[in-house]
């Protein structure tokens, strides 16, 4: 099969972790037409050849994988992934909700996590970040950057959803609510003592810039989502 052509400007690096001995980025809108079509550009353009892909199937839940024995690299549900393995390429999917990635170069962990709001009221942060602890990650040192995703312009929710968050993270506007899911995830890695100058990533909301990123809600469906995606460095 012929792939479609991608250039530089279908992607970006998250080019804070260089130095720290890890490579992560992540797809923008491109010329495919469905998301096996990213993966390919993703493993034969964006990553060093021999790694493994790691794709869970994502299910809105609050699961975290730790990847260091399991050698399933697909078809496993789970909403984020951890290992500190050098042959693994971590990633996870996304068309509004919120991917993060997370790299430790103390202990050589990196992280992949898909946080929508169903996951974030699930407790996936917290739960991640006990793993984390668990495996003796270095919080004081992890950088955690954020993809894009929708923001607070454009999420909009019913009020029985509105409700599940605090009311800080809650924005009123022409009789409807909008939530800052954001926002609430990055306070609450925060609060897990995680430096406030190891965060950062892209800020943009995908469904505000229609010529930049997939966005399911703006699009209603769309075939395709953006891929985030984190190794080790070699």
């Amino acid at each position: 099969m012929i792939m479609p052509l991608a250039t530089e400007n279908s992607y970006v690096m998250f080019d804070t972790l260089n130095g720290l001995g890890f490579t992560a980025g992540v797809t923008l809108k491109g010329p495919w037409t469905e998301s096996s079509e990213v993966y390919s550009y993703v493993k034969s353009s964006l990553v060093p050849p021999g790694l493994k892909m790691i794709v869970p199937v994502q299910v809105h839940g609050a699961d975290v994988i730790i990847m260091d024995k399991v050698e399933k690299e697909c078809d496993f549900e789970a909403d984020g992934i951890i290992s500190r393995r050098k042959d693994l390429c971590l990633t996870v999917t996304t068309a509004d909700c919120l991917p993060l990635v997370m790299a430790d170069p103390i202990s050589g962990y990196f992280a992949a996590v898909h946080i929508g709001w169903r996951s974030f009221i699930g407790g996936i942060v917290d739960n991640f970040m006990l793993i984390a602890k668990d495996l003796n990650v270095d919080l004081s040192s992890s950088h955690f950057l954020l993809g894009p995703s929708i923001g607070s312009c454009c999420f909009e929710v019913g009020r029985d959803v509105a409700g599940l968050f605090e009311s800080k993270y809650i924005i009123h506007r022409n009789e409807s609510c909008y939530v800052d899911l954001r926002e609430a995830v990055g306070n609450k890695i925060l609060a897990h003592g995680v430096v406030n100058s190891h965060m950062g990533g892209l800020f943009d909301c995908t469904s505000c810039d229609v010529d930049r990123y997939y966005s399911f809600r703006r699009d209603k469906k769309t075939p395709v989502q953006m891929v985030t995606f984190i190794h080790r460095s070699a």
